[in-house]
C-alpha cells in the first residue's frame, strides 16, 4: 500500500470512527493533494527529458521532492 492510499484509508477510518471528525483537516489534506497534482502537471515540461530517456529514478526523485 502506498503512502497516499494509506492516507486516504486513514481519513475514511476517522470519518467512520468519530462523530466529531475534523472536516477542516480533511479539506486541507484533499486540497494539498490537489495542489500537488497541479504542481506536478506544471512540472511536466521539466520532466519530459526524463520521461523520454525512460529514467525511472529521475521521475521518482522529482515527484518525491515535489510532494
Amino acid at each position: 500500500m502506498t503512502r497516499q492510499e494509506h492516507r486516504i484509508e486513514s481519513i475514511d477510518e476517522r470519518m467512520e470512527s468519530s462523530r466529531e471528525f475534523n472536516f477542516n483537516a480533511a479539506f486541507l489534506e484533499l486540497s494539498r493533494r490537489e495542489n500537488c497534482l497541479r504542481g506536478l502537471t506544471t512540472l511536466l515540461h521539466c520532466l519530459l527529458p526524463c520521461i523520454q530517456e525512460r529514467s525511472r529514478n529521475c521521475w521518482t526523485v522529482y515527484t518525491r521532492s515535489f510532494c
